[in-house]
């Protein structure tokens, strides 16, 4: 499994749509993104700069969704 480089914010709502999530609204510096069948809300950075989202917050978001590097990986075509 390969390795989860930084991505943008649009980037990871992009995966979240995909996986069923919505926005539901901005707050502060994040998005909330909500699952009303896995009842899960995840709030997503906006970017501030050009590095993208860091690993560990990027690794954070897939927890709390309920979704899998390998799923993530494979979304995004990173082998």
């Amino acid at each position: 499994m390969g390795r989860l480089p930084p991505r943008s914010t649009q980037q990871v709502e992009s995966l979240l749509r995909h996986f069923g999530f919505r926005p539901l609204r901005q707050s502060g510096r994040h998005n909330v993104w909500v699952h009303e069948e896995r009842q899960r809300a995840v709030a997503v950075p906006r970017n501030r700069g050009s590095g993208g989202i860091p690993r560990g917050t990027l690794i954070g978001i897939l927890k709390i969704a309920g979704i899998s590097r390998a799923e993530a990986l494979e979304f995004w075509g990173i082998r």
